[in-house]
């Protein structure tokens, strides 16, 4: 109950004007943008988080389908390159560099990604593990690249930076020729600190177009949110309190110690 009321105030709430945008396709389409609505739009986190889930929630026109996804800031990534070396042992045998690698990206989608618009449409939105292959591992030979890719996934899905869930979108009958949609994206407790994107791409006969966004924050809080903030924007003074922080515990250190050596003879 409290969902559907949630999303009948979002439908009143979202009234995206029509117009034209170019599809990934080059032809021009009615995409109409679409207000997004994140709840929250802010997360807050310590040393005893354990994650969050943020609800999205929007509408688009009758016959769309929809993929929200939930983007982190690109980074560099150093991987070891495993392999057999004389046939027997497992071991490291070299580095690979991967760039662009998005630090969080979940994706959700209201139907079977590739039955949304064709393999190199969804690429060019950015939307799959092929689009981030594509993105980072320019500098993998080719050959290497389907392995790398499926290592890299692994990694991330363990540490649940990583997702794709084909179905997951919820879509609602709207007012007016809508349709309002619903997903949450799942936070996992170590998630980086930093300015994330929510996207919301729209789909119709095989052709997409980013339709909507908004900016999703993840900051600190208590005190691990005033040495972030310290850090960032006083760091001489934070390097100062370290120093003496690191004298005050040695000397105390070095009390406790001299006392218990004096008190064994």
């Amino acid at each position: 109950m409290r969902s559907s009321l949630t999303l009948a105030l979002v439908a009143g709430l979202l009234a995206p004007p029509m117009g034209l945008l170019a599809s990934s396709t080059g032809s021009a389409l009615s995409f109409p943008r679409a207000a997004v609505v994140l709840e929250p739009t802010e997360v807050r986190t310590d040393i005893s988080f354990d994650g969050a889930r943020v609800k999205v929630l929007g509408s688009v026109v009758e016959g769309y389908q929809v993929a929200v996804l939930c983007r982190g800031p690109a980074t560099d990534l150093e991987l070891k390159k495993k392999g057999k070396v004389l046939g027997v042992l497992w071991m490291s045998v070299g580095d690979v560099h991967l760039e662009n690698v998005p630090s969080l990206y979940l994706l959700a989608t209201s139907g079977p990604l590739a039955g949304l618009a064709a393999a190199r449409a969804l690429e060019a939105l950015g939307l799959g593990y092929d689009a981030i292959g594509q993105a980072s591992l320019n500098r993998v030979p080719a050959v290497d690249r389907p392995m790398i890719l499926g290592q890299l996934r692994q990694l991330k899905e363990r540490e649940q930076l990583f997702a794709v869930r084909e179905g997951a979108v919820r879509l609602e009958p709207g007012a007016g020729g809508t349709r309002l949609f619903q997903v949450e994206c799942p936070l996992p407790s170590r998630i980086p600190q930093g300015d994330y994107e929510v996207q919301v791409f729209g789909f119709r006969d095989g052709r997409g177009e980013l339709v909507g966004s908004a900016p999703l924050r993840v900051r600190p809080r208590g005190i691990t949110g005033a040495i972030a903030t310290l850090v960032a924007e006083r760091p001489l003074l934070h390097g100062i309190l370290a120093v003496i922080i690191a004298i005050v515990a040695g000397l105390l250190c070095a009390v406790m110690f001299g006392r218990g050596s004096q008190k064994g003879h």
